[in-house]
């Protein structure tokens, strides 16, 4: 390409690329002028502006103004930009300060598309998404340590916890708790609810103690989502830490019942965001259930299992975009699936190229962990086997008939130890990775947050719309759900207590009250939150909605809030309504004279 030179006299030439190197005299004055070197293809160099020669003026001049050109007053040292006039160096080609071209004074197709997004440059993510990542991961190399210790802590705890619930807590044949006789007539594969008739007792007896399975039931579930949520609750502080343009974390300190939050909440994500099409199924199948209509056996329970499967990993392609959002301020567009799926498409380019980086960092962790899934039974099996071994070289007897305390303690002892040697080895595999990862989430966030709505505002009075009330009624419902399972639990285990001081009457007592409270459970949580002075459920809380009268007033009143609970069952119905309503007021909304608006000013 050609090679722009100036000559000392001002004239500028183009001289040809063979040039380079040599010299070549001016068409104007005729003096030589050197051609830098450079590549073929250019090096990005330009050639340094000279000051040309100009007259002095003597100091024995009658007029020292008259040799002054006053139309070439330019200072000759200095270069600037023609737009701003802002210093610039020689061999700028752009304006640092206002973009524009050094030497036409116009923008380049780079700048504007710059300007029209109004956000960092996506062409620079591919250039940045390998490399940048890799130096946060050698500047914090503590990070994936400090991960490595919670998780195999957690981890560790859950599959001590999993083994008591599945293995140790259930008998492998059913047996009367009474007198320790074995059950006939069981079946294959019990439910730990059933009872049996005990032949020596005479009485149905259950085989299971269900508040031990409740008690390390619960800590499985505690320790399960720990694990989860310790990955989740760092990726969040590096997402941010990169939105703010932050190259290294101070330090990781884990909170655990955040991070069991987090956990969960990773895990019911996308049946958060297909739950508009699962909800309607499911209750429509549990209606054809409860009225007799259908029965499910094996294999419509199997294909159920299937369809719910695809379900639940459809939303999973868009996953950065989620995580982008469950990292920000306010994190309910990770769980709208019109968001979800509208803003994954206008950053499909960077999904991709995310999931391409996913996927080479976790390589290692996968090679591990697939032949573990799918081998799993095998893999427990040899665990076993080398307890065993290890437990037999102690000396003592590993046979069943024989095994006693010491076996016991040894046992437990080896055991732990080995697991906590295994998970060790896979949470090695997988924090360094993981923290590759979450730079490359952080990344994404950055150089796609115009495309995925991270710098939306909501203003407040505004009517919320139907995609957050619709998550807001989720999460509510999930909340009533889990209130009622509390009771039910509560109900079961004095069921057992009456059972076992052999009060049987009071068993029918005990399910009628509880089917009394489950029904008034949601009954009182809509009607005492909408009309306390949070403006709001729990649900709506969270993502800064609340309800007002048509006047504004808040809170409403109690008969309005119960008006609003039962006028929810034309909820479909208000769905395609709602969004003519310049409102947005469903059917409900406008038979109880209320409204739902936003409440904070950036959501």
């Amino acid at each position: 390409m050609p090679v722009k030179v100036r000559c000392e006299c001002g004239a500028g030439i183009s001289a040809p690329d063979a040039a380079r190197g040599k010299v070549i005299k001016c068409r104007k004055c005729g003096e030589p002028v050197r051609v830098p070197k450079g590549n073929a293809g250019g090096d990005g160099q330009r050639p340094r502006r000279k000051k040309a020669a100009r007259p002095r003026p003597t100091a024995d001049d009658d007029d020292f103004f008259s040799a002054l050109d006053l139309e070439g007053g330019e200072d000759q040292d200095v270069r600037i930009c023609p737009k701003c006039a802002t210093e610039v160096d020689e061999e700028d080609i752009e304006c640092p300060n206002c973009g524009v071209d050094i030497e036409t004074g116009m923008l380049s197709q780079k700048q504007k598309k710059k300007r029209k997004r109004k956000g960092p440059d996506i062409d620079l993510f591919p250039k940045v998404v390998w490399s940048d990542p890799k130096e946060f991961l050698k500047k914090n190399k503590s990070l994936a340590i400090r991960l490595i210790l919670t998780f195999s802590f957690f981890a560790t705890t859950f599959f001590v916890c999993l083994f008591m619930v599945a293995d140790y807590c259930i008998p492998d044949v059913p047996i009367c708790l009474e007198c320790d006789k074995e059950f006939t007539d069981v079946g294959t594969n019990p439910s730990i609810l059933a009872k049996f008739k005990c032949a020596t007792c005479d009485e149905d007896r259950p085989w299971v103690k269900l508040p031990v399975i409740l008690f390390w039931g619960f800590l499985t579930a505690l320790s399960g989502g720990a694990s989860m949520g310790c990955f989740w609750q760092l990726s969040t502080l590096v997402v941010q830490a990169t939105m703010d343009e932050k190259d290294s974390l101070d330090r990781f300190n884990f909170d655990f019942f955040v991070g069991v939050a987090l956990g969960y909440k990773i895990l019911l994500w996308p049946l958060a965001v297909m739950g508009i099409v699962w909800i309607p199924i499911a209750a429509v199948i549990g209606l054809l259930v409860a009225t007799g209509a259908i029965t499910l056996g094996d294999s419509e329970l199997q294909i159920l299992a299937i369809v719910g499967g695809v379900f639940y990993v459809i939303p999973v392609w868009a996953f950065p975009v989620a995580m982008s959002h469950m990292s920000a301020k306010y994190t309910y567009r990770a769980y709208i699936p019109y968001d979800v799926f509208r803003f994954g498409l206008a950053s499909m380019k960077g999904v991709c190229q995310w999931w391409l980086v996913t996927f080479v960092a976790m390589l290692p962790a996968i090679a591990v962990l697939v032949p573990l899934a799918i081998f799993h039974k095998r893999v427990y099996l040899e665990f076993g086997n080398a307890l065993l071994k290890l437990v037999e070289l102690c000396g003592i007897a590993t046979e069943v008939d024989e095994r006693g305390f010491m076996f016991s303690m040894a046992a437990a002892g080896f055991g732990i130890v080995l697991l906590i040697v295994s998970i060790a080895i896979v949470a090695v595999l997988l924090a360094f990775s993981a923290v590759f990862v979450m730079r490359a989430t952080g990344l994404f966030s950055y150089y796609f947050q115009r495309d995925i709505g991270l710098g939306d505002r909501r203003e407040e009075n505004v009517p919320a719309g139907f995609w957050v009330r619709y998550l807001a009624l989720m999460f509510d419902l999930l909340l009533v759900v889990i209130f009622i399972g509390i009771v039910w639990a509560g109900i079961l285990g004095m069921s057992e207590m009456v059972l076992y001081l052999e009060m049987d009457d009071m068993v029918g007592t005990l399910n009628m009250v509880g089917k009394l409270i489950s029904g008034l459970i949601p009954i009182v949580y809509f009607t005492f939150t909408e009309s306390s002075p949070g403006r709001g459920t729990l649900g709506m809380n969270s993502l800064g909605i609340m309800i007002t009268d048509m006047e504004g007033n808040s809170p409403i009143e109690k008969g309005a809030a119960l008006t609003r609970l039962f006028g929810r069952l034309t909820l479909i119905i208000s769905a395609f309504t709602m969004s003519k309503d310049p409102e947005k007021q469903t059917i409900h909304d406008k038979i109880s004279k209320t409204r739902v608006i936003w409440r904070k000013l950036n959501v």
